[in-house]
């Protein structure tokens, strides 16, 4: 089945691409596209603005079902109605010919036409936010294709996951805030949402029957509702299904390829968590891999996450990860020759003058710039990692002396491809 990934303008390239990649490296019945572009919301609903000094504003957090954090707050007018999120996906649709427009009907005949709702949505509020479809009508195999926006938006009913009420196969994930509750790769509650989601399309044939399955008191189930945010973390953490959604699974006759693609990921994001949280207790690092032709710096056992260097700082690092024994920055010069390979190879679309000019800057004496490129490659690693287990990666070493990556060579690997 065919899953489009789509997002909004502040879902960055990195956790975009990222999430991609994850959901990428496990065998499973689905197809993932991305889109061309970053899709921008228009709103349309009447959202009362409520200004700064007014005693309305700030009544609710970007996240307030998780009392134990201190978050920001915003403004009304900064929460998405479902309507305007799931009028993304139906837009993007409607691009992709998944929905087509009948120009040849009058907008009356379109809402007579129009397949009939057949049930609603969970409500937990007096209004449900979602968005009757009466400027489209449906190809037939509109619900062969399933369409995820990520998002940073929060929504008016605060969810992870969005489930559109008027067309099974529509789904929004909220995307921000992960940071509070995971100790690093926001990827995994994401990507988690997604395979989860996915398995719930395949058992459920709209919204209302899901809710009659969901559990209001966790238990570490696909299906626990987790009001709390907090509460999501036992779900990663067990990559389990009760006994009692096993037999809905059983009932449903879900395929075999699927539930094997989502208990792999689930199993691997939980793997991952716990690796990070045990970590202070091993003291061990993962493997590390430079992968392919433009020499990405990857951790495959983390579920292939990537650093994401600029070309000149993977250059550098390269260059230090080929010299276990440090380099000297006051002698960078001795090193500029295999300096200029690796960045013409890391650098393919450069003109020799811009590698030229980078490598002249990177190699002068006491560069501020080669320390500006070592300072940025530790932050990426800290970012990714934190301190703690970052310091197997980074370039270290004391002021006038060896600089290096104290990284055992045996748990660096080479792919080609």
């Amino acid at each position: 089945m065919l899953v489009h990934l789509i997002r909004t303008k502040g879902v960055s390239d990195e956790l975009y691409f990222g999430c991609y990649e994850f959901l990428n490296q496990f065998v499973g019945p689905y197809s993932f596209e991305l889109s061309d572009k970053p899709r921008e919301i228009t709103i349309k609903d009447e959202i009362k603005i409520v200004e700064p000094g007014d005693p309305r504003y700030d009544i609710k957090e970007v996240i307030s079902y998780s009392r134990p954090i201190h978050l920001p707050k915003q403004s009304t007018q900064e929460r998405k109605s479902w309507r305007d999120l799931f009028r993304i996906n139906n837009k993007y649709r409607k691009s992709k010919d998944i929905i087509e427009t009948n120009e040849s009907v009058s907008e009356d005949s379109m809402i007579n036409d129009a397949p009939p709702l057949s049930y609603e949505p969970p409500i937990f509020s007096e209004t449900p936010y979602v968005e009757e479809l009466t400027n489209y009508y449906f190809s037939e195999n509109t619900e062969s294709y399933i369409v995820i926006l990520l998002t940073e938006h929060a929504n008016h009913e605060n969810w992870f996951v969005g489930y559109d009420p008027n067309l099974k196969g529509n789904y929004f994930i909220h995307v921000d805030g992960w940071d509070h509750f995971t100790s690093g790769d926001p990827r995994y509650p994401i990507c988690y949402h997604i395979a989860s989601t996915l398995l719930k399309h395949a058992m459920f044939d709209n919204p209302t029957e899901m809710g009659n399955y969901m559990h209001y008191e966790s238990k570490g189930c696909i299906m626990d509702f987790c009001q709390n945010k907090s509460e999501v973390m036992l779900k990663l953490r067990t990559a389990d299904v009760c006994p009692d959604c096993q037999k809905i699974i059983r009932d449903k006759h879900i395929p075999h390829m699927q539930l094997r693609y989502t208990f792999e990921m689930m199993e691997d994001i939980r793997r991952q968590l716990l690796f990070k949280e045990r970590y202070d207790l091993l003291r061990q690092p993962t493997p590390l891999m430079v992968k392919g032709r433009s020499q990405k710096i990857v951790l495959p056992e983390m579920g292939m996450l990537q650093i994401g260097l600029s070309p000149t700082e993977r250059a550098v690092y390269l260059l230090f990860l080929n010299h276990p024994e440090g380099i000297r920055l006051a002698e960078m010069g001795d090193y500029k020759a295999e300096l200029r390979g690796i960045l013409n190879q890391v650098s393919p679309s450069d003109s020799r003058e811009m590698i030229e000019g980078q490598l002249e800057k990177l190699c002068e004496y006491n560069s501020n710039s080669l320390s500006e490129k070592m300072s940025r490659i530790k932050r990426k690693f800290d970012e990714k990692l934190g301190a703690a287990m970052s310091e197997h990666y980074y370039i270290k070493g004391p002021n006038g002396g060896l600089k290096k990556i104290h990284l055992d060579r045996a748990f660096l690997s080479q792919e080609a491809n």
